[in-house]
């Protein structure tokens, strides 16, 4: 957005590095919930299961909204308005709650089955 070319494209290139180290982060993280959840289905509870297929399905979604929103702001559009990417950031907030609900959930089934043993 600067008038000097030169630091414009070094702050888009800076961005989109920051970027893809995040999206890396989130994709190691997420191969570790899958590996522990296939462990914990092992030994879990159909209500348990169902659980992890919610929570693994709100994490899922919610990779998805950052994406699309990353892409976004990558556009000429948002570089114009900076304002448009607020429905962007609601979705993400949102798919965001979603995730932490879906979360708790599972740790409170979790706790009263470990109290059932």
């Amino acid at each position: 957005m600067s008038e000097c070319k030169d630091a414009s494209d070094k702050s888009v290139l800076d961005f989109n590095h920051e970027i893809m180290i995040l999206f890396n982060d989130l994709n190691e993280e997420q191969l570790k919930v899958n590996a522990e959840s296939n462990s914990i289905r092992l030994i879990a509870s159909p209500e348990l299961d169902a659980l992890l297929d919610d929570f693994s399905e709100h994490i899922k979604h919610s990779y998805e909204d950052a994406v699309m929103m990353v892409k976004f702001m990558a556009t000429p559009e948002y570089v114009l308005d900076n304002s448009l990417v607020k429905p962007f950031e609601e979705k993400v907030t949102e798919s965001g709650a979603l995730v932490l609900k879906s979360r708790e959930a599972l740790k409170q089934q979790m706790k009263f089955e470990l109290d059932e043993i």
